[in-house]
């Protein structure tokens, strides 16, 4: 615990954090203090305790990894190499900067890349975490196959996340959020810790009119309002497209579908299904369970208690916890599918 504290002091001070986008101290900002410091920890223990696995001595990549603050707990909890990687390059800016001052810290590799094409050679890692962002991913299981790739024979896949779609709570929050995020307004969405900058549609439309100035603000609108999830390069195309041929695409907003950052192309949240998840993994040769998760990592003994119930009991219980995690493993015989 001290050491993690001590590690985040620099990276947490206001006046050597400057660097640092809003964006991570509305993510790790509750870090400066013990409270925080413990949940976090907490947490992570608990995670390698479901998961059977110790990270000492281990080869571990976070596909996802955001700002790094979680490379950084595994790199003091004794990992022989932290690999973190994410395709939001500003994000990977500002863990190459903590990294740099972490000097005694040598096993951090931050890396700008995607999930379903990380780059690492096969059979590279012991271990592959997905924490708190599959439901970002584009194509999930594309990212599940370039995990089995490069997971060790025996190496192990670790999934959490706080969206399951199998808890009516999770769904309606969620698919607030996509709501907000898509049509607005700009500000902060109570309770879910999200804060919508530009609306998804506003930045289609403002994607589309760079493309093509010449046309008319009903024309503009109506292109955003039928390139749902289109990617901002993807929308000038459709624009320049329309112009030559008078045709709209077919993309609209509709309950059920996440909305897709037009500047990242990741989702803000996608709701992930326990059953579905399972299958995927299973399908991609993994032996693999799913865990409802109802949380504790405050530390609340009965909370504690009470989840320890809901975690043996999956998957009766996918629809209690608010969240999940998954525990997968590649076989022992290289190739092996299941």
């Amino acid at each position: 615990m001290g050491a993690l504290e001590a590690a985040l002091a620099p990276i947490l001070d206001r006046r050597t954090g400057q660097d640092h986008p809003p964006l991570f101290w509305r993510h790790h900002g509750q870090l400066a203090s013990r409270a925080g410091v413990e949940r976090t920890v907490r947490e992570c223990m608990d995670n390698f305790a479901l998961a059977g696995v110790d990270p000492a001595g281990k080869v571990i990549l976070d596909a996802g990894c955001g700002f790094g603050i979680s490379c950084v707990l595994l790199a003091l909890m004794g990992a022989r190499e932290v690999h973190g990687i994410d395709v939001v390059e500003s994000k990977v800016e500002t863990f190459r900067r903590i990294a740099s001052r972490l000097p005694h810290l040598t096993s951090l590799y931050p890396k700008l890349a995607d999930v379903r094409e990380t780059g690492y050679d096969p059979a590279r890692f012991d271990l592959v975490l997905s924490n708190e962002a599959i439901s970002h991913y584009h194509e999930i299981e594309s990212f599940i196959e370039e995990a089995w790739r490069i997971l060790k024979p025996g190496g192990m896949l670790f999934i959490s996340d706080g969206n399951n779609g199998a808890n009516s709570g999770a769904v309606r929050d969620t698919q607030e959020i996509w709501t907000r995020f898509e049509n607005g307004p700009a500000g902060p969405i109570p309770k879910t810790g999200h804060i919508v900058e530009i609306p998804y549609r506003e930045q289609r439309i403002r994607a589309a009119r760079a493309a093509s100035p010449d046309l008319s603000g009903d024309e503009v609108d109506t292109l955003a309002a039928n390139t749902y999830g289109f990617v901002a390069a993807e929308v000038e195309e459709a624009a320049l497209a329309y112009r030559r041929t008078g045709v709209l695409p077919a993309s609209r907003f509709a309950p059920g579908v996440p909305p897709r950052s037009p500047a990242s192309g990741q989702y803000i949240e996608r709701l992930i299904y326990p059953g579905v998840l399972a299958r995927q993994l299973r399908a991609a040769g993994f032996t693999a369970r799913v865990y409802a998760y109802l949380g504790g990592a405050g530390g609340n003994p009965f909370l504690r208690a009470a989840n320890k119930l809901v975690l043996s009991l999956s998957p009766l219980t996918w629809p209690i916890g608010r969240a999940l995690k998954a525990v997968a493993r590649k076989p022992e015989v290289h190739g092996l599918r299941a």
